[in-house]
């Protein structure tokens, strides 16, 4: 036996019938929408990413790195919003509803912010060119007054000097390539070599083999 339950008194039928009616599908354009805020987006945010490691290659920051992480900013900005108010308005979805579309694009954002500081980029693109700076090295040293290699690996260099060990001093000798840098940068900065002593300056970060980075700020 079917059981009906009457309506209360003062209900509006409408309402009850509406209320009975599947959420609206989004229209086509809100699809591609839905769908560009996920991989579409997070292909951006690497490719961001890797830019921003590549100006990061160097011993100092250099400016450009932080305009394109402003303007990730910004974008990510955008996306949240757009995100948001997508699942407000269609969370039953199932692109709505992925965890890792939430999360991939902020995870590359704060790895762009963190790789950087760390000086990572640099000590990787250093050590993949190792090979080539340790040629460098001994060429110079071999013949100080020859002209060198003007570019090692994906760096540019603008000088190249060695000084002899001076005796009585702690100091050995030393190699010291200067990369070129762009009218934006505020430091110079560059490799030092240093076989049979300690780096010049504390702030020197060690690379290991003899190999040290250097940099001072221009005025």
């Amino acid at each position: 036996m079917n059981c009906v339950q009457p309506i209360e008194a003062g209900t509006n039928p409408a309402s009850i019938t509406e209320a009975a009616k599947p959420a609206a599908e989004p229209s086509s354009f809100v699809r591609r929408l839905m769908l560009a805020t996920g991989w579409p987006m997070h292909l951006v945010s690497l490719a961001l990413l890797l830019q921003i490691c590549r100006l990061a290659r160097f011993p100092t920051m250099r400016l450009g790195a932080l305009g394109w992480y402003l303007l990730w900013i910004g974008l990510m900005c955008i996306w949240l919003t757009i995100r948001v108010t997508l699942w407000a308005l269609y969370r039953s979805e199932t692109i709505m509803r992925r965890p890792w579309h939430w999360l991939v694009s902020p995870v590359l954002l704060i790895m762009g912010f963190v790789l950087p500081i760390s000086g990572l980029p640099c000590r990787w693109t250093f050590n993949m060119n190792r090979p080539a700076f340790d040629r460098l090295a001994q060429q110079v040293m071999a013949s100080p007054s020859s002209l060198h290699a003007q570019s090692v690996g994906p760096y540019d260099t603008s000088q190249t000097t060695y000084t002899e060990p001076t005796p009585g001093s702690k100091a050995g000798a030393e190699v010291v390539i200067t990369l070129s840098r762009t009218g934006k940068d505020l430091s110079n900065y560059g490799f030092a070599y240093h076989p049979d002593g300690l780096p010049h300056s504390k702030s020197d970060k060690d690379f290991g083999g003899g190999w040290y980075t250097w940099m001072y700020t221009t005025q």
